[in-house]
């Protein structure tokens, strides 16, 4: 294998499936650890490459990160055939993007708490893939994939799927679906939701620095017996990132259920808030559904560090109205009036209202 690199200069290898069942060796450590050095083999005789070993990889947690390997989206196929109306996490939904999207932050929440992996690695994935199936159940050798599937971009859930995305994995951006099986469709799709999706997509460009610190907002894990802070029917779960010398920093939080959701955040280290920033107050606003001209910012309240404020996050009802809710924070003087302090964001998604209490 790195002959063949150095001969044919290819920019890497992919692998899937590599399942270690021999059932010669006496343990599945002994596969594992063959393989790890056939990877770092080709790692350390070519940097520069890139090698993609996905289906079953993330499976040995941390321990497959140090040969540079790639970290599959869902912890698996990213057909909904492949997991169904109700997901691995068993949170069901009418649809397609919103399972996906409670799958891939139930996967990214292990990602980042179970296997410690680096917000640099964590795998975003917005909107669903087609299955691979066909309508009328034949395959691709009996007729044209277009010619068979219909049209299946979900127009209400994608913002859900987008944002679920962006707050988890918001450095690793891969838009999946795009509205465009045919002409017809694609000339349909709303430029202003064009414009919404590049919108959100130069947010975390122009947030990088910021989204390298995002992690689990602690006060949302219920604990292991109830899976920690993954999605589930009635509880809230979301991200939250901050900047340890300028005090910016974001929220997401997120209600994969039917009904309304209180929950409260509080501006202290369950967001990653440094302690030493203790004289400084926020001012929260509201990032989504309030836009006003297009800006990310409509003020909610002002809050000092250590303050609490109650939000409810509406259902991800089986009407998916296109509406999220959110709120961030601009400069505001400290509790003294004396100097100002940097932005603060925090994005409430839902496709719901969201009722907001101080």
């Amino acid at each position: 294998m790195i002959s063949f690199i150095s001969v044919t200069g290819a920019g890497g290898f992919a692998f899937d499936y590599t399942d270690f069942n021999d059932w010669r060796q006496p343990t599945d450590y002994a596969e594992w650890r063959g393989w790890t050095s056939v990877l770092a083999k080709i790692r350390s005789a070519h940097p520069e490459i890139v090698i993609d070993h996905r289906q079953q990889c993330h499976n040995w947690g941390p321990w497959n990160q140090a040969a540079g390997t790639y970290s599959e989206p869902i912890a698996g196929d990213e057909n909904p055939e492949s997991y169904g109306a109700a997901g691995e996490g068993g949170v069901p939904s009418l649809s397609t993007d919103g399972v996906l999207a409670n799958n891939l932050r139930r996967v990214n929440y292990v990602y980042r708490n179970g296997q410690l992996m680096p917000n640099a690695r964590i795998p975003g994935f917005m909107s669903h893939q087609s299955e691979r199936s066909f309508d009328d159940g034949m395959g691709p050798a009996q007729q044209n994939y277009s010619d068979v599937h219909l049209r299946d971009f979900d127009i209400r859930g994608f913002r859900f799927s987008l944002l679920s995305s962006i707050g988890t994995a918001g450095l690793n951006n891969v838009l999946a679906m795009l509205p465009a099986r045919d002409m017809a469709e694609f000339t349909a799709f709303p430029d202003s939701e064009v414009a919404w999706i590049n919108r959100w997509l130069n947010f975390t460009d122009k947030n990088q620095d910021l989204f390298q610190n995002l992690l689990s907002v602690a006060t949302l894990d219920r604990g292991a017996a109830m899976n920690g802070g993954k999605p589930a029917v009635g509880f809230v779960d979301g991200t939250a990132a901050f900047d340890e010398d300028s005090g910016h920093g974001v929220v997401f939080l997120f209600n994969p259920g039917p009904r309304p959701v209180p929950t409260v955040l509080t501006l202290d280290e369950s967001l990653g808030i440094k302690n030493s920033s203790s004289s400084n107050a926020w001012q929260v606003s509201e990032l989504y559904p309030r836009e006003v001209n297009g800006d990310l910012n409509t003020p909610i309240a002002v809050q000092p560090h250590s303050g609490s404020f109650s939000v409810t996050v509406s259902p991800l009802s089986a009407l998916f109205e296109d509406n999220l809710g959110g709120c961030c924070v601009g400069p505001t003087p400290d509790r003294n009036g004396v100097e100002p302090v940097p932005h603060w964001y925090c994005c409430v998604c839902t496709t719901g209202r969201t009722g907001w209490g101080v």
